[in-house]
């Protein structure tokens, strides 16, 4: 019969030990020839780069066999670009998961088990989850926001600049994201001074303002900075994939698209390797939902740029709050959704803590203990 196979955010052949209990002296037989030869599940594993997607089995062979010899237990394949190579030694391999690709992958799974090693393999081409095949429905959104001031008492009629977005976000023929909607309206009176934010001066203007962004509103006496916040696409695609790999980062605050994603590699995997296994809430609704207050008053907070907020004891707390609940989101939604769709084919999650964090990438929001502890396989 076949054995089972493990995904360590990834593929794998699980060998493991049956626990019984056994005289003394066959215990310590056992541990000195544990000791001396330690089982698979004591040895370390290791990346095994698919540079650019391209192999050759003869070459796959003699590094599986060398990395056996070395004291490997499990090699996790990973596709990805040959990111410093400017004479283009490295030729461009298979598209990530296509079925010349994956014909590769059988061929190492195969060779895994003639030399009773385990086999991984990153769940994407590059890092970070996401692919050809993720729509832009399905892509990473972000919050983003515009601004101008208006001065009154005047009435004001015309069409709110368009908040900035990334400039490869995909984009429909209008020059806006391909996806996105408005998340508020809202003007805030600007005081003389550097005094701390007050929620209770800013005025939503939603009903004042259609859905292209046209505002009719009478402007009360004084400066006036008005925002308008929309959730749209990133546009961020993954990071270092190999020439042919190329594709839109999923939503990690949506566990359907996680879900999607999982299941999608599973599939693909399962069409070329048999089974693997023997045998939305809105983020603000979901905010006032934990921590029992509206975030739509203090989202200009949000705009670090805007030297004139300073925030304040409360506006501190709302800041910590919607730090805590973007990790908490993404934990829940993308690397906890991810060990239950493997789990449910017999294989294991391998994540990193929720990196590369701070002082790579700044703006890495997981909590990196709550990263790992929602995994089958926690990673450094």
């Amino acid at each position: 019969p076949r054995s089972p196979r493990s995904l360590v955010l990834v593929l794998g052949l699980l060998f493991g030990f049956a626990c019984s209990s056994t005289p003394e002296d066959e215990t310590l037989v056992r541990l000195r020839s544990e000791f001396s030869d330690p089982p698979a599940s004591a040895r370390p594993d290791a990346f095994w780069t698919w540079l650019n997607g391209s192999v050759n089995r003869e070459r796959m062979t003699t590094e599986m066999e060398a990395m056996r010899a070395a004291g490997f237990s499990r090699l996790q394949v990973w596709d990805v670009r040959a990111h410093q190579d400017p004479e283009n030694v490295v030729p461009a391999g298979p598209a990530f998961l296509s079925d010349a690709w994956l014909e590769n992958l059988a061929f190492a799974e195969g060779e895994a088990r003639r030399l009773g090693r385990e086999l991984g393999l990153v769940a994407s081409s590059g890092w970070n989850a996401g692919g050809d095949w993720v729509k832009p429905e399905d892509a990473l959104q972000g919050l983003y926001l515009s601004q101008q001031t208006l001065t009154g008492p005047a009435d004001f009629a015309g069409r709110l600049s368009f908040p900035a977005v990334p400039e490869h976000a995909p984009r429909g023929d209008n020059g806006r994201p391909l996806v996105w909607e408005t998340v508020a309206v809202q003007a805030y009176e600007l005081k003389t001074g550097d005094s701390p934010f007050e929620p209770t001066r800013v005025v939503d203007l939603g009903e004042h303002v259609d859905g292209d962004g046209n505002l009719n509103w009478r402007v009360p006496q004084g400066r006036w900075r008005v925002r308008w916040f929309i959730s749209a696409h990133t546009g961020q695609r993954l990071i270092v994939p190999s020439p042919n790999s190329a594709g839109l980062q999923i939503d990690f605050f949506d566990a359907e698209d996680s879900r999607r994603y999982f299941h999608h590699v599973c599939d693909r995997l399962e069409s070329a390797l048999g089974p693997l296994a023997d045998s939305a809430l809105r983020y603000l609704e979901v905010f006032r939902t934990r921590y029992g207050y509206d975030a739509r008053p203090w989202l200009a907070l949000l705009a670090p740029e805007d030297a004139g907020l300073a925030p304040g004891e409360a506006g501190e707390r709302f800041l910590h709050d919607w730090t805590r609940l973007v990790s908490d989101l993404m934990i829940e939604r993308h690397y906890r959704i991810g060990q239950a769709v493997l789990a449910e084919r017999g294989l294991f999650l391998s994540a990193e803590a929720g990196g590369p964090g701070p002082p790579i990438w700044n703006s890495c929001p997981v909590d990196a203990l709550g990263a790992l502890g929602a995994v089958g396989l926690m990673r450094g």
